[in-house]
C-alpha cells in the first residue's frame, strides 16, 4: 500500500460554526470538511491504519491535494506547467487583457495620502514617463488603444477591461468620452468593461447624461468607482480642495444625481481608502451608502508608506473590516476590497496579487508604456509592445508569481497574495521581488478571520465573487 501523508501545504482552520475548513496554500481548492474527512485526517497524522472506507476519503482528499500525490514531490511541481504556459503568454502578449489611460495628472483635490500627486511632479527625464498635470491628446489615446485591441486581437481575447486613470480623469473628459464612442464603434465585436476611477467632482451634467446613455444604450459596460473615505467630517479631512475646504457634500450631491438621471446602481460603487482616521466609521459610510441608493462599497488599505495608515494596529484593522462585511448583511450593502478577495481566491488561486504585471499595459500622455500607477518605470513606446514583452526586465517583472518569490514560499496564503504588491515591494524594500512584508501579519490573519466568520460575513443575497481570470490570472485558466 502506498504511503499517504498530508501535504504539507494543508491548512485547517476551525470556523466560529464549529465547522471545520481546508485548503492547500499553493493551489486552493477552499473546502468545509466533514467530520469523517477529519477523523481520516487524523488518522494519516497519527499513522494509524485505515479502512476501507478510509480510502475513499483519501482519493477525495487528493483532488484537493490535501494529500500528498505520488506523482509529485512537492506541491510546486503542479505550478511548472503552469509557469511555462503563463512566461509564453507574457512574452507573446497573450496574457493581457487591461489598458489603462493616464489622461491628465491634474486633479481638483489636493488629498492628503495622494501618491499620484508626487508622481505629476516627477522630471519626464529622471523618470523616463510623463505624468505630468497636461492632457492626453486623441493621437496619444487613438494610437495606445489601437495598439491594445492589435494585442488582443491576436489572441482573440474575449473579454477586455479599458480603465480611465488620473490624476483626476474627468478632467479630460473630451478624451474619455471620445475614446468610448470609437471603441463602440471599431470594436464593437469585443466585450470590453470601461472603468472609471474619480472623484465625482468633475461629473457636469454632460459627463453624467454621457455615462447613463452609455451603460443603458452602450455596448460596454460602464463602471464608476467613486472616491469616498467616510461620513462627512472624516472625507473632509482627507480629500481636500487647494483652499482646505472638503468636498465630501459636492461628492454626494453628483452621486445622487448620477442616479437619479438613471445610472444603474449595480455600476456604481464608492471607493473607501482605509486610513487610522475612519476605520471606526466603517457602519456610517455604509449608512450613507445605502441612504443613496449606493449596493457596494470598495474599502482599500493603503499600499504605500503613508503616515495616515496604522500598519502596526493588525488587530483593528482586522476587526473593523469584519465588522463592515458583518454590517452588510444587516443593510444590503456589499462591501469589498483586496483583503476579502484573498477567502474568494482560495476557490480560485491567483498566480499574482492584483493582475497588473503581466496583465495589463498604461499610456502615459506622450503613449510611453508602463505596467501600473504605482510604478513609475518607463518600458518604451507602447507601438514598441513586441520587444517590451520579450524584454528581460519586462517578463521577470511579470513572473514574479506564486512559488516564485523565496521569501512566500511555505506561507499559508501564498496562492492568494503571491507576495503582495510589487510595486509597494520595490518603493518599501527596493526590490521589485521582495514580499509586502509590512502587509505579511495582517493578510495571514485577515485570512484566518475571514474563514472563522464564514457564516456571519456572507448570506443568500451576498455570496463570494467569482475570480474574474480576465482580470487577473488564475490556476484554473492556465491548467486548461
Amino acid at each position: 500500500m502506498e504511503q499517504i501523508n498530508i501535504s504539507k501545504h494543508f491548512i485547517c482552520i476551525k470556523a466560529n460554526n464549529e465547522k471545520f475548513y481546508g485548503y492547500n496554500s499553493i493551489v486552493g481548492g477552499l473546502k468545509e470538511l466533514s467530520s469523517k474527512e477529519i477523523e481520516c485526517i487524523d488518522k494519516i497524522n497519527k499513522a494509524e491504519k485505515l479502512n476501507q472506507s478510509d480510502l475513499h476519503i483519501v482519493e477525495e482528499l487528493k483532488k484537493y491535494h490535501f494529500i500528498d500525490n505520488q506523482k509529485y514531490k512537492d506541491d510546486y511541481e503542479l505550478l511548472s506547467d503552469i509557469k511555462k504556459k503563463y512566461k509564453n503568454d507574457v512574452e507573446s502578449g497573450a496574457s493581457i487583457t487591461k489598458l489603462l489611460l493616464y489622461v491628465t495628472g491634474n486633479c481638483m483635490l489636493r488629498c492628503s495620502y495622494c501618491y499620484i500627486d508626487d508622481a505629476t511632479e516627477m522630471d519626464v527625464n529622471e523618470t523616463g514617463l510623463n505624468c505630468s498635470k497636461g492632457m492626453m491628446t486623441w493621437e496619444t489615446a487613438k494610437s495606445s488603444i489601437d495598439t491594445f485591441f492589435e494585442i488582443v486581437e491576436l489572441h482573440n481575447q474575449d473579454k477586455l477591461h479599458v480603465r480611465f486613470f488620473g490624476g483626476e480623469p474627468l478632467m479630460n473628459f473630451p478624451i474619455i468620452k471620445k475614446s468610448i464612442e470609437y471603441i463602440n464603434d471599431k470594436y464593437s465585436d469585443k466585450k470590453v468593461v470601461f472603468h472609471l476611477n474619480t472623484n465625482g467632482l468633475g461629473m457636469t451634467d454632460e459627463v453624467i447624461d454621457c455615462w447613463v446613455k452609455n451603460s443603458i444604450n452602450g455596448l460596454h459596460s460602464t463602471d464608476i468607482d467613486v472616491s469616498v473615505d467616510g461620513p462627512q467630517e472624516i472625507h473632509d479631512k482627507m480629500r481636500i480642495f487647494p483652499n482646505c475646504q472638503g468636498s465630501y457634500k459636492l461628492t454626494m450631491d453628483k452621486v445622487r444625481k448620477l442616479i437619479e438621471k438613471g445610472y444603474p446602481v449595480d455600476k456604481i460603487s464608492l471607493a473607501c481608502t482605509l486610513t487610522k482616521y475612519n476605520y471606526k466609521y466603517l457602519r456610517e459610510l455604509i449608512d450613507q451608502a445605502k441612504l443613496i441608493g449606493i449596493e457596494e462599497l470598495e474599502i482599500n488599505t493603503l499600499i504605500f508608506e503613508s503616515n495616515f495608515d496604522f500598519l502596526d494596529r493588525v488587530e483593528d484593522r482586522i476587526a473593523c473590516l469584519i465588522d463592515a462585511r458583518k454590517y452588510e448583511i444587516e443593510k444590503g450593502v456589499k462591501v469589498n476590497g483586496k483583503w476579502f478577495k484573498l477567502i474568494e481566491r482560495l476557490n480560485n488561486p491567483v498566480l499574482n496579487y492584483c493582475g497588473r504585471v503581466g496583465q495589463q499595459i498604461c499610456s502615459d500622455l506622450d503613449g510611453n508604456m508602463f505596467i501600473c500607477t504605482g510604478y513609475f518605470k518607463n518600458f518604451g513606446k507602447i507601438s514598441n509592445w513586441r520587444e517590451v514583452f520579450k524584454s528581460k526586465e519586462y517578463v521577470d517583472l511579470a513572473l514574479r508569481i506564486v512559488g516564485e518569490l523565496p521569501e512566500c514560499r511555505d506561507c499559508s496564503i501564498e496562492c492568494v497574495c503571491a507576495g503582495g504588491c510589487p510595486a509597494s515591494a520595490e518603493s518599501s524594500y527596493g526590490n521589485f521581488y521582495s514580499k509586502e512584508a509590512k502587509e505579511c501579519e495582517f493578510r495571514k490573519k485577515m485570512v484566518v478571520e475571514l474563514i472563522k466568520n464564514i457564516d456571519s460575513i456572507t448570506d443568500d443575497k451576498i455570496l463570494f465573487d467569482e475570480v474574474d481570470d480576465s482580470y487577473i490570472p488564475t490556476l484554473k485558466k492556465y491548467k486548461r
